[in-house]
């Protein structure tokens, strides 16, 4: 198994043992269409600013679904407006 395979599906243990644990969600997570959403941008373009390493990977927890960590991307938002000047 590879390493980063093996290490997203740790993370994706952590949090689903974490989430039924404590009863609490530690994090607040969101799906391509929220990160988009919030971002202004569609979610064709949010995997091609993926790809192109200008938004950081989701987590995957199951093949079919990918999810952010809200601070994650309201930071990443924040560091772009600061880059062009805006904020």
């Amino acid at each position: 198994m590879p390493v980063a395979l093996s290490l997203n599906i740790s993370y994706t243990n952590f949090i689903k043992k974490s989430l039924i644990k404590n009863r609490k969600i530690l994090m607040q997570l969101l799906r391509a269409k929220q990160v988009a959403a919030k971002r202004g941008r569609s979610i064709t373009q949010l995997y091609v600013d993926i790809a192109d390493k200008k938004f950081p990977q989701g987590i995957k927890l199951s093949p079919k679904i990918v999810v952010w960590d809200e601070s994650v991307v309201d930071q990443h938002i924040e560091n772009e407006l600061k880059q062009a000047g805006t904020a």
